[in-house]
């Protein structure tokens, strides 16, 4: 559990403290991490079985994207390729989601970012 709740965190656009610095974080591979993230979607959005390839398929371009964004030494510039990376993410999922299973991916997505949010300011 401990490992999707680190793969959400990435997907919901927090960066651990590791990441702000110049230096990678140890994530598991990009497919590992899109799996884990489809099959918490699965259960969760209840999604068909027409969605599980589409949705694997954005979750790992998508985990590849981020790869390639904790390359970037500048904050501003992995800020910028961040966000990018994610809306493009979100924009692919709102083709493929139903509006019900989109609008669950958007609160889970804020109820993960308001629980990182309060363990930081622990």
């Amino acid at each position: 559990m401990k490992k999707v709740m680190l793969i959400l965190m990435m997907t919901v656009g927090v960066l651990s403290a590791n990441a702000q610095s110049h230096n990678a974080v140890d994530l598991p591979p990009a497919k590992e991490r899109a799996e884990r993230q489809t099959e918490f979607m699965k259960e969760k959005l209840e999604l068909t079985k027409d969605q599980i390839p589409a949705v694997q398929n954005i979750n790992y371009e998508a985990a590849v994207e981020m790869d390639k964004v904790m390359q970037l030494t500048n904050r501003r510039t992995k800020f910028n390729a961040y966000r990018n990376a994610q809306l493009s993410k979100d924009e692919k999922l709102k083709k493929v989601l139903s509006k019900k299973q989109f609008k669950a991916y958007k609160k889970s997505k804020d109820e993960i970012k308001k629980k990182i949010k309060k363990e930081r300011n622990k």
